[in-house]
């Protein structure tokens, strides 16, 4: 299992290890229009299905066991070493689906607007939609601002994130999460990655439960940016329900 984890297959797609993430109640019960490729199609790009650990009563195996400490440490640092080979691989497979299917693939980040914003929103998922509707009436008006949208969050694009924020003044990081005690995860990530540059990076929370942003959510998140730096901003708070509820 270590060295399965270790090196990747010849073909990775068959091997890649994928976090999938899905906003709660925003994207999982509602209904879109799915394209859906030919059968033909796939078959080309995809390599035959050929699982390397499965139930088979013929070649039995243990799943799922406890690795105890004379292997847990290597077999993390296999799935480590892996994943730091991952963010290479990603870009490649998308440009090969790009080309095969005729519609964008799975990329690392999206840059939206960011060659000559002076305020860059970064996000994750649905909310950027709404985000880019944003940046577009924004820039309408005169004022620059950019979205860098991450979409693959494991691995981290350390690198490619860290060069599309160069000569940056300020950054907005949107979290739709909260690492209670601390702050929103990508505001962390984003954080380690600028410590000692000249940038103001804000740090906010909202749409925990599925709550609307709206664009009035990020035009508040856009003018506090301005006026000073924050790690943990919460947005959108029902002022008047922590009074009845919560006794704060």
């Amino acid at each position: 299992m270590v060295l399965q984890a270790y090196k990747l297959a010849e073909n990775p797609k068959t091997m890649l290890p994928v976090m999938i993430n899905m906003d709660g109640y925003i994207l999982t019960h509602g209904m879109e229009s799915v394209e859906v490729s030919s059968q033909e199609l796939v078959d080309k790009f995809l390599p035959s299905y050929n699982p390397p650990y499965k139930l088979d009563v013929d070649n039995p195996v243990s799943m799922g066991l406890l690795g105890d400490p004379t292997v847990y440490l290597e077999t993390r640092y296999a799935i480590q070493k892996t994943l730091e080979d991952v963010v290479g691989i990603v870009p490649k497979i998308g440009k090969e689906f790009e080309s095969h299917f005729g519609r964008s693939g799975l990329d690392l980040v999206e840059a939206y607007q960011l060659d000559d914003a002076k305020i860059v929103i970064v996000a994750m998922g649905s909310v950027c939609g709404t985000i880019k509707d944003f940046i577009d009436q924004a820039r309408s008006q005169g004022e620059k601002i950019g979205l860098l949208r991450i979409i693959t969050y494991r691995p981290f694009p350390q690198a490619t994130v860290s060069e599309l924020l160069k000569g940056k003044k300020t950054v907005a990081v949107l979290d739709k999460a909260i690492s209670l005690g601390c702050e929103g995860p990508l505001y962390t990530e984003i954080r380690s990655l600028i410590s000692g540059e000249k940038l103001r990076a804000c740090g906010f929370i909202a749409g925990l439960g599925g709550r609307d942003i709206t664009m009035g959510t990020i035009k508040k998140m856009v003018d506090l940016s301005k006026r000073k730096e924050s790690r943990c901003q919460f947005l959108d708070v029902n002022e008047s329900l922590l009074q009845e509820e919560f006794s704060l």
